[in-house]
């Protein structure tokens, strides 16, 4: 039995369709060290966006490393997995893996290409022919059956994305029952995707005598490698390997500052309690200011994902050190003579500093890998998490999110983004909002539905040039959550990037 089997799942149905073909160049030339393909199988499924051409196997050798790329079409594999006018099926195709005794390996890698969005499952595994896109939440699903068939109980090795996004806890934390170790971006992969002659060529050369951490890790370092002569052309990226055993691990630590967050912005007088007034504007003091401090700190941490999704390591490592900050000044203004308020302001800060330290130390288990190139993920650590900036933009991706595993297991992150956002809403006076044609801005009230003039919403039609989906139109108000027709039109780049000090870096 050899020792690596690695599978590589190409969903080309699309803009992507070309550059792959590129990418199945790279794994055929990859595989030109003699008789590598004693130790290590090298199988990819291609979909192309040509509507004559078949879905595709292709099984590479060190025989076959330098031959016309149709010489290495695995036969009578085409009808298994679709044909032009079906997108191939990701469990099918591991499982023709598997039930070929030459394919068989100690180790198995699965790595998907094409397009992904982390949690918002708007292009996900995108196909043009039909027009189909897979959830996050229905993909864990997906690859956890497929692992299965190598095996009862079995999981992937190693897990790759060659796509956009997929860096992120909400991601690790639904796939970890698929896979022991995970290869992905936070940010945004390139089209031309991943370097695969470079990204395999320490496994083949070693013939396959790595551990999938040894493996993933190099994945990080080539690709980095490479990656970084392109940052003088203005290219920004980044690539981290994650222990999936430590998914949960972090989502407990991030959990436990939602929990205490959201319990912080809650603070308000109860109904029946007598509180004194210099207690209920303690709470508001409290309130206030953790308000501004979560702001500022977002404001100034690594994002992506169109601003709607921090790095939490990077966060929770600059809201520790901004509440030290800020305890230095209480001490300054006080004296050291600490009023009710100044109190109550030191045992918070205090307490966020606790439950930050937890997600730095939960962070360093799962991130085994981490670098980037370029400016604009220099400061990405390893993981992100959804946390968007208004709650529109909560609203908007509302279904897909809910419906993720991170959010049934125990859902403090995401109350706390609920709240977060609800209490920074601008208010708004009266009961309607009034619909932008420049910018179509929304402007809601905190607790009510919107109400909206029908004059206003074929204003706004006209001016998006599409119909609204996702929510329908009831009377003089919109109803339900989740509409995604308008996120990545709404939410840009909204501020600038900091100036760029290193443009190369690891941390492994």
């Amino acid at each position: 039995m050899k020792r690596w089997t690695i599978m590589v799942y190409m969903a080309g149905d699309n803009n992507l369709s070309e550059d792959m073909v590129a990418e199945l160049k790279g794994m055929q030339a990859s595989m030109g060290v003699k008789d590598c393909d004693r130790n290590v199988n090298l199988v990819a499924v291609y979909d192309s966006g040509y509507f004559t051409v078949d879905t595709t196997i292709y099984r590479f050798t060190s025989s076959g490393a330098k031959k016309p790329l149709a010489s290495c079409e695995l036969r009578n594999s085409r009808t298994s997995v679709g044909s032009n006018s079906e997108s191939p099926r990701l469990k099918d195709f591991v499982q023709m893996v598997a039930n070929r005794p030459e394919l068989n390996a100690e180790k198995y890698a699965l790595i998907i290409s094409g397009h992904s969005d982390g949690v918002m499952s708007k292009t996900m595994l995108r196909d043009n022919h039909p027009e189909t896109i897979i959830t996050l939440s229905h993909l864990g699903k997906t690859l956890k059956e497929a692992a299965n068939s190598l095996g009862k109980n079995r999981k992937f090795d190693l897990l790759g994305f060659d796509s956009c996004l997929m860096g992120m806890l909400e991601v690790g934390y639904e796939l970890r029952n698929a896979a022991e170790v995970m290869v992905a971006s936070q940010g945004l992969t390139p089209a031309a995707g991943w370097p695969y002659n470079l990204v395999l060529q320490p496994l083949i050369s070693c013939c396959g005598r790595m551990t999938a951490l040894e493996f993933a890790s190099s994945i990080v370092s080539q690709f980095s490698e490479y990656s970084k002569e392109f940052s003088v052309g203005g290219r920004s990226v980044n690539i981290n390997a994650s222990d999936l055993s430590g998914a949960e691990g972090v989502k407990k630590a991030i959990d436990g500052l939602g929990k205490f967050l959201a319990h912080v912005l809650d603070w308000q007088v109860s109904e029946g309690k007598e509180v004194s007034e210099e207690q209920a504007a303690n709470f508001s003091v409290v309130r206030e200011r953790i308000l501004d401090l979560i702001h500022s700190t977002h404001y100034n941490s690594q994002t992506f994902m169109q601003e709607q999704a921090v790095d939490i390591r990077d966060f929770s490592e600059a809201l520790e050190s901004r509440c030290e900050q800020m305890k230095s000044e209480i001490t300054t203004l006080t004296g050291g003579q600490f009023s009710a308020a100044a109190m109550l302001l030191w045992d918070v800060f205090s307490t966020i500093q606790h439950h930050c330290v937890k997600i730095s130390a939960a962070a360093d288990e799962y991130v085994v890998a981490n670098c980037f190139s370029g400016p604009e993920y220099q400061f990405s650590k390893g993981v992100s998490v959804f946390f968007p900036w208004s709650y529109l933009a909560f609203n908007l991706i509302f279904n897909q999110y809910n419906e993720l595993q991170f959010n049934r297991h125990g859902a403090w992150w995401k109350t706390f983004i609920e709240r977060y956002t609800k209490h920074t809403v601008r208010p708004s006076v009266g009961a309607k909002f009034e619909v932008d044609t420049n910018f179509l801005s929304w402007v809601r009230t905190r607790e009510e539905r919107t109400i909206i003039d029908p004059g206003k919403l074929d204003a706004a039609r006209q001016w998006t040039g599409r119909q609204w989906s996702g929510r329908q139109w009831t009377g003089k108000q919109w109803s339900g959550k989740g509409d995604m027709e308008e996120f990545y039109k709404l939410f840009g780049r909204f501020r600038n990037f900091p100036v760029l000090h290193d443009p190369v870096g690891c941390n492994e």
